[in-house]
């Protein structure tokens, strides 16, 4: 139990030295002075009832002996008046501090969180855990770390407060440390127990809170918001988060309820044990054993003292309920990125070839293969189909190549380097994608087709319209209220293209770029029979001397491909030509009569 103790006060400590290292690196001067400034408001009520206790024993005296000048207590007023504005202007002081650590603290956390989330390979936001570890640090976050580090300032304040305080006391009257430690203690004791019994709170229920907000955003997005109201079923999915959040809020009220009555017993209790003091004070005052600016000195040091022991308590208990959460982000920010630890390799001279052996692949936190013993080779420059039934793993095999998951079984070589060794960034350098479910992106025409190469289009519109008369997209653009600065998407503008047309726009975005290999996962799913018609023959005049991987389920388009891989249940069943695959007799050529069959019935 003791060795328990003691190893969570010194995580608790470490993870307090990170934080404030974190602060001190982001705003060094507003961190350190708001410590500074700490101790200096708990050295205020020192010097403020020493001041009074002066002022009070001197007109005691100067009474006594007969009529009291006003000069003479006027040094004793003005440390009064001093220490009082003093204290006021620290504790504004504070706060404007606090403000600005927090200003900077938002920006300059949050883009950290952001950096590492982007240098993190896509299958860490496949697990549900980590959808939930990046969903706490959302938000809140960088307000939890300053606010941690304003509660530790706090500590400081309360501490040096409380010290001073116990002196005063103690030195009036000892009996004071006596009865109010023994209360002291317990209720530090609770107020901790319940700071972490918040955090296994907010943790046991951060998988209801990731579903209240999926309900608001069912009821409030504009994709779902009209099906849902077709459906009828908005009641329904407000019954859901009704439920949701008074689960949630169940167990907020229960710790509230049991925090207001530890509270209430200790205000009670201490407060009867400093007024018990205080009398014993008083009869000594009448016995002139202590002077009237003892009584005086020690009633508001009484008050105080029970405030001070009160604000230490929430302070601490608070920065051990912050830890808590500041551990999520130090964990997340010292998540090694695949190739931090051993340096990865370079993708040098690819050519667009591609050599799959023995490929197995499970996503991760899943058991059953997706792909399993799958054998492929593509030749540079070839323009290679991949069909197959849903489900089969066409899309998650083009997403392997891509270099998404590198945690797979056997090997996947790009021009004869393995493909997990290579940096992710030059190999995605190498790569042009369009996904079935591709990017509308809230931002104008221009910049979504400059997104496929940022860094050489951002501030060459010329190349960008070029591309899309490439892709025979530069009439319908301009026919758009502002033309190529039109904002797409209704979150913020007010023009929302077609499926077909942002589907146009995903693929010039794919062509911006002059990678080497081009992969096509359902390119045409939202246009019609003669705009892909058109289409694939502008992809085949674009796609010359690239590596082209196409996936479809429009036998018309994959019949323009060299070779035809089909696949089933996760692996390479057949290759070959459009022709040699119907001349096989085998699934191919099964799927292409059934397709021509549909087409005819459609037709």
């Amino acid at each position: 139990m003791v060795d328990q103790i003691k190893q969570s006060i010194r995580e608790h400590l470490e993870l307090l030295a990170w934080s404030t290292r974190q602060m001190i690196g982001i705003a060094p001067w507003y961190t350190r002075i708001l410590f500074v400034l700490g101790v200096l408001s708990g050295l205020a009520p020192l010097l403020l009832f020493v001041a009074i206790r002066g002022l009070v024993d001197t007109h005691m005296v100067l009474s006594a002996q007969g009529p009291v000048a006003l000069a003479d207590m006027m040094p004793w007023f003005n440390l009064v008046a001093l220490v009082a504005v003093v204290e006021a202007l620290v504790a504004l002081l504070r706060k404007k501090v606090a403000s600005s650590l927090a200003a900077r603290a938002d920006l300059e956390i949050t883009t950290g969180v952001l950096k590492q989330a982007n240098q993190l390979d896509v299958a860490y936001f496949d697990l549900s855990q980590n959808q939930q570890e990046i969903s706490r640090l959302q938000g809140q976050i960088s307000n939890r770390l300053v606010e941690l580090v304003e509660r530790a300032a706090g500590v400081v304040c309360s501490t040096v407060q409380g010290l001073t305080l116990a002196i005063i006391l103690v030195l009036i009257e000892p009996l004071v440390i006596v009865l109010v430690a023994p209360l002291f203690i317990p209720y530090m004791i609770f107020q901790l127990k319940l700071s972490q019994h918040k955090v296994s709170h907010t943790l046991a229920h951060s998988e209801s809170r990731l579903r209240v907000d999926y309900y608001v955003g069912l009821l409030s997005d504009r994709l779902n918001s009209a099906e849902v109201r077709l459906l009828g079923i908005g009641p329904h999915i407000i019954a859901r988060f009704r439920r949701g959040v008074s689960g949630i809020r169940l167990g907020q009220r229960s710790k509230e309820n049991l925090d207001f009555a530890g509270s209430t017993l200790f205000a009670v209790l201490s407060l009867a044990a400093l007024f018990y003091v205080f009398h014993i004070v008083l009869e000594a005052t009448l016995r002139q054993e202590a002077t009237m600016g003892d009584l005086i000195v020690f009633a508001a040091a009484m008050i105080r003292m029970r405030k001070t022991m009160e604000q230490f308590t929430q302070d601490v208990s608070t920065c051990v309920e912050q830890l808590g959460y500041v551990k999520f982000l130090r964990t997340f920010m010292e998540r090694v990125p695949r190739g931090a630890e051993a340096p990865l390799n370079t993708l040098e001279k690819f050519d667009g070839g591609i050599e799959i052996s023995g490929l197995n692949f499970r996503y991760p936190g899943t058991d059953s293969l997706v792909l399993e013993n799958l054998n492929l080779s593509i030749k540079p420059g070839e323009t290679a189909a991949i069909v197959g039934d849903n489900g089969c793993g066409k899309s998650t095999l083009v997403k392997l190549i891509a270099g998404f998951y590198p945690e797979y079984e056997g090997s996947i070589r790009l021009s004869g380097q393995e493909l997990r060794d290579v940096v992710n960034a030059d190999l995605y350098r190498q790569v042009s994608f369009v996904f079935q479910e591709f990017g509308r992106y809230a931002a104008t025409v221009s910049e979504n087709i400059a997104y496929g190469d940022w860094q050489r289009l951002e501030h060459d519109r010329a190349a960008v319209e070029e591309l899309a008369q490439r892709v025979n997209l530069d009439e319908r653009i301009r026919a758009m209220p502002e033309g190529y600065d039109t904002l797409l998407g209704r979150k913020f503008g007010n023009y929302e293209p077609s499926g077909g047309m942002w589907q146009r726009i995903a693929i010039a975005r794919a062509f911006a770029s002059d990678a080497p290999l081009l992969i096509l996962d359902e390119p045409t799913a939202s246009v019609d029979v003669r705009s892909e018609f058109e289409l694939y023959r502008q992809l085949g005049r674009l796609a010359k001397d690239r590596t082209t991987i196409l996936i479809s389920h429009r036998f018309s388009t994959v019949t323009m491909a060299d070779r035809i891989f089909v696949m089933s249940k996760g692996r390479i069943v057949e290759q070959g030509s459009h022709q040699e695959l119907l001349e096989m007799g085998g699934y191919y050529a099964e799927l292409y009569k059934y397709y021509t069959f549909r087409m005819q019935f459609d037709g």
